[in-house]
């Protein structure tokens, strides 16, 4: 298997970055699947209780990023949105995943879908609370 380096970068709350997990094959896979995906970037206010009363879901001017979310399964053959990509690049966001998931001592199929996110070069980052479209296979949440 791949091996990699686990760096704490935060003893509370623990933060630690796992160098090497990941091949640059795997990552590109990944990023090739997300692709056809990409959607704007939304922000649920009604994780926000209170905003999600007043405001309901919507999409803030601050949000400027694209993003998908992949789901994987733990099954070779799957109807997973990461298997609509080519078979080859299916096996390895597959593999990705399972390596992720080990890594925190769970199952892919207890694991967050992976999330694909694009900005270009004029967007940025603005701190936000994420939601996945859990149930669905396209963007959503994101970046």
């Amino acid at each position: 298997g791949t091996s990699c380096t686990l760096r704490t970068l935060s003893e509370r709350p623990r933060v630690l970055m796992a160098e090497g997990l990941l091949a640059s094959a795997e990552l590109s896979a990944i990023q090739r699947a997300g692709a056809s995906r990409l959607q704007r970037s939304s922000t649920d206010w009604s994780l926000v209780a209170a905003l999600g009363r007043l405001f309901g879901p919507r999409q803030p001017a601050h949000r400027t990023s694209r993003s998908a979310w992949l789901h994987v399964s733990d099954e070779a053959s799957s109807s997973s949105s990461a298997a609509s990509a080519s078979s080859s690049d299916a096996a390895l966001v597959q593999a990705a995943a399972r390596r992720v998931a080990s890594l925190a001592r769970l199952s892919v199929a207890h694991s967050e879908p992976m999330q694909v996110v694009h900005y270009n070069t004029s967007e940025y980052y603005y701190y936000h609370l994420d939601n996945p479209d859990v149930g669905g296979g396209g963007g959503g949440g994101g970046g």
